[in-house]
Order: C-alpha cells, then structure tokens, then sequence
C-alpha cells in the first residue's frame, strides 16, 4: 500500500519537486525489486513460488477492496477514499491486461480462428455437417 501511495503521489505534488519524487519512486520500486530477490535468495522460495503468492494476493487485495467500496462512508471520513478509486483503477487496468492482451497476441495468429471454430463446431464436424451451409443461410431444403 505504502508503495501503491509513493507512485500515486506524483499528481499531487508540484513540479519543483519532480526530481526528488522521481528519485524515491525509483529507489522504493528498487528496494521492492531487492527485497524479493533477496527472499527468494535466502529461503526456498522458487519463483514459481513466488508467482503463486503473487496470484494468491490479487483475489485476496481485490475482496479488500469491495469491502472499502461498501464502507464508502466509513473511508471518506478517514480519508482514504482516493487511494481506495486509485487501486480499483489500477486493479481494473490490470485484470484488463492480464485478460485481454493474450486475446489479442494470439488474434493475430490465424491457426487460432481454425482452432476455435474446430472447437465451437467439434460436433457437427464430427457428424459431418456442412457449416459453411449453416453459417452463409443456404437452405438445402427450399424444394419441400
């Protein structure tokens, strides 16, 4: 949380303190970055390991975050309101990410689209229908 405010914190200030800002962003996100080495370093942790943490967080940071959302009240009093939209912005921008992105990278293949409609049709195509039949609307049976 404290890093999440550090990196927010830059609409906030005034320009005249962009360098300082910009130093203690950099040497927190290093010591982030140092810190986890080193736990993984010093204990057993694998980075498997570690993905797996970070995956057991995102559900858990979420459920945090709809429990803020329903005590709105309760956190524009003690004045977190702001940091509670900001992480759901950055939670939202992230799941869009984590899901739409390998949409899109593998959109770009054209084996995908085969692979798909083989998997949507796997039926018919096994019973040996005609689905470019069925998709363009030609009706085979317009003589009865």
């Amino acid at each position: 949380m404290l890093v999440f405010q550090v990196f927010s914190f830059s609409q906030k200030i005034s320009v005249n303190f962009q360098l300082l800002l910009r130093f203690i962003q950099g040497l927190s996100f290093m010591l982030v970055l140092a810190g986890l080495a080193i736990a993984v370093i010093l204990t057993k942790l694998s980075l498997p390991d570690v993905f797996a943490c970070i995956l057991a967080f995102v559900p858990t940071g979420w459920g945090i975050l709809s429990i803020a959302v329903a005590w709105k009240p309760v956190m524009k009093h003690l004045g977190l309101w702001k940091s509670v939209r900001s992480i759901a912005r950055l939670y939202d921008a992230g799941m869009g990410m984590l899901i739409f992105i390998p949409i899109a990278f593998f959109s770009w293949f054209p084996f995908v689209s085969t692979f798909q409609t083989r998997i949507m049709f796997n039926q018919a195509f096994s019973r040996g229908l005609e689905i470019s039949l069925i998709l363009a609307g030609d009706n085979p049976n317009t003589g009865l």
